[in-house]
């Protein structure tokens, strides 16, 4: 089942105040080896501007570290460390996925209707 954008938006605007921290997470964490913000808004179909701004605030706290740039080349390389946060940021889509996209709730019967 594919996570609803919807509601994986809604999340991530929560609990990031971004509404792509979320899926650009999910895409990093999807990504062996080192990447570019071009690669990674290609992939996930995030603006590249807004790739390049979380980029900057995951480096900032340290969640992803610059790799060595190549002589004469302007691409710059991260790579994702070790930390909690990629485990969390698995389950919260998780999360996102099980909830009601519209309200962020967890999905309950409807009155008058149980589930089996």
């Amino acid at each position: 089942m594919e996570v609803s954008i919807d509601a994986e938006q809604a999340w991530s605007k929560t609990l990031f105040g971004n509404r792509f921290m979320l899926q650009l997470a999910g895409t990093i964490m999807s990504t062996d080896g080192a990447f570019t913000g071009s690669q990674l808004a290609l992939r996930s179909r995030i603006p590249g501007s807004t790739v390049h701004r979380l980029l900057v605030d995951l480096f900032t706290v340290g969640l992803i570290a610059k790799e060595p740039q190549e002589s004469g080349s302007r691409a710059l390389y991260f790579r994702r460390l070790g930390h909690p946060f990629w485990e969390a940021v698995s389950r919260l889509s998780v999360a996102a996925r099980d909830s009601n996209p519209t309200t962020g709730d967890e999905r309950e019967p409807q009155r008058g209707k149980e589930r089996r």
